[in-house]
């Protein structure tokens, strides 16, 4: 229930009104005084959208055993029996990306601290590591953006504790594109940067990336169902098929924490586990056959694999760029 701070007096036209009332009946302003501390109103948005009730318990049935139950239920109005789709969403993705966030933390620890320039392949010989700057060359020829020269270079400065505008001006790149200057100022400065920052630093954009996937994935239901419902029903669905996502992802990252087991064979599991939970899903909402539900299933399932395989590049691009 949403919380509201009511006043007895209208802050909009100064009518005394009794609490009440949720607004205001002479002018229609809400009842509610939002003159409040950073902190209440942090305190008030956990509470309005991470808080489990007896909405969460009651939706936990039809949401693990029953998909489609959950979508059907809040299309045909009946919005108050079990959770806000949003609010689940919310809290089951928080729950995954604390637990991956876990599992990755003891895989930095386990790969060490290594930086990118010290993961460099051993091809860069101390013949190379030993010339002086003046005599790197590049040749747009043979090299892309940078040669193994180069990339000896920065590895050699950098042990040398020198700085990123250091190594910049002995690379000399005045001479060359803009996006190549752009490239290589981002590969002179992620060269002192470890495999675990960089990890962080892409991981933690990735939810609001799946935020922005969630509309997306509910153009693709409207694109294939386009007489099956309005797009705010379909975009329902796809949080509902989202949150399922992430919960059986946190089932499946628990087994590899609990039993050692490896990432690929889980994985294929959740895969296969999520599939026929979509299938079914869409056969109860979309209420089409289950051949057609099948074929839609596959030609989904593809275009999403690409959009989600492009959108997880992207954010890596741009992790990097804004790092």
């Amino acid at each position: 229930m949403r919380i509201r701070r009511k006043a007895n007096k209208c802050l909009n036209c100064g009518a005394h009104i009794s609490e009440v009332y949720n607004f205001c009946p002479k002018c229609g302003q809400e009842n509610n005084d939002n003159n409040i501390s950073f902190g209440l109103l942090f305190r008030e948005f956990f509470s309005n959208y991470f808080s489990l009730d007896s909405r969460f318990g009651r939706s936990i049935k039809p949401f693990l055993i029953s998909p489609g139950t959950l979508t059907n239920a809040f299309n045909e109005g009946k919005r108050v029996r079990f959770a806000h789709p949003v609010r689940l969403y919310l809290v089951i993705s928080l729950i995954h990306f604390t637990v991956f966030s876990f599992i990755q933390t003891q895989e930095n620890e386990e790969s060490g601290s290594q930086t990118f320039i010290e993961m460099m392949d051993e091809v860069h010989a101390d013949s190379l590591l030993a010339m002086h700057p003046d005599s790197i060359q590049y040749d747009p020829e043979e090299d892309f953006m940078l040669s193994d020269r180069e990339f000896a270079l920065i590895k050699k400065m950098y042990s040398e504790n020198h700085t990123s505008k250091q190594i910049l001006d002995s690379l000399h790149i005045e001479g060359r594109s803009f996006w190549d200057r752009m490239a290589i100022r981002r590969i002179v400065r992620l060269s002192n940067t470890t495999q675990e920052q960089i990890n962080n630093a892409i991981i933690g954009n990735i939810p609001v990336m799946m935020f922005v996937i969630l509309p997306l994935y509910a153009l693709l239901l409207k694109l294939f169902y386009r007489k099956k419902g309005l797009y705010i029903q379909h975009l329902i669905h796809s949080f509902h098929i989202h949150s399922f996502a992430f919960f059986a992802l946190t089932i499946g990252w628990l087994f590899i924490l609990a039993f050692s087991l490896t990432e690929e064979n889980v994985l294929f599991v959740v895969f296969l586990g999520l599939s026929i939970y979509i299938y079914f899903s869409l056969v109860r909402v979309c209420r089409q056959s289950y051949l057609m539900s099948f074929v839609k299933l596959f030609a989904m399932g593809t275009v999403y694999f690409f959009l989600l395989t492009s959108s997880i590049v992207i954010e890596a691009i741009i992790s990097l760029i804004i790092y």
